[in-house]
């Protein structure tokens, strides 16, 4: 025995959204959720410094996030259903799953006005919350083990998900 404790693979999960009423979130978006990068935006508001004027809008970037994930979930599910020549498979399901779970995870504080704060203090005028995003995607992929939960899934796909592509760049 290596003394290593065997990965525990995470079961799905029903959540009470506040919009979408009972959203069922498979196990590797469970175990994405339950990383320290995905949990610190339930302190990130959606609506950046709204809430000092207007008290009640205090939508979380963690609450956006999970809406957006069922949302996208639930367009991958159509489009594998309504059109089989795209070949999508359960693989790319998750990824979807996850990139839309993930897309916030390189904001800051403040929303949108944290990036051209990064800029002007640091000088790197290419910081954009989607690239800080991609680099915690991959991160949180390596804590979760990704490839125990989609075999054959590449980080890159959720990545550029994430951070697009360029209008002449190849999918």
């Amino acid at each position: 025995l290596s003394g290593a404790a065997p990965l525990q693979l995470r079961k799905p999960k029903t959540i009470h959204d506040r919009v979408y009423g009972a959203v069922t979130l498979p196990g590797v978006l469970v175990a994405a959720m339950d990383t320290a990068e995905f949990q610190r935006l339930d302190k990130i508001r959606q609506l950046g410094g709204s809430s000092f004027v207007f008290p009640s809008a205090t939508h979380t970037r963690k609450e956006h996030s999970v809406g957006t994930a069922h949302l996208a979930l639930l367009v991958v599910r159509h489009l594998r259903n309504t059109q089989p020549e795209l070949a999508i498979d359960d693989a790319d399901e998750l990824c979807v799953g996850l990139a839309a779970l993930l897309h916030d995870v390189g904001h800051g504080p403040y929303s949108h006005m944290w990036e051209p704060f990064v800029k002007k203090c640091t000088g790197d005028t290419s910081y954009s919350h989607e690239g800080m995003g991609a680099r915690l995607v991959r991160r949180i992929c390596t804590s979760i083990k990704l490839e125990a939960y989609v075999p054959s899934t590449s980080v890159d796909f959720i990545c550029t998900c994430i951070e697009g592509l360029l209008d002449d760049a190849a999918w």
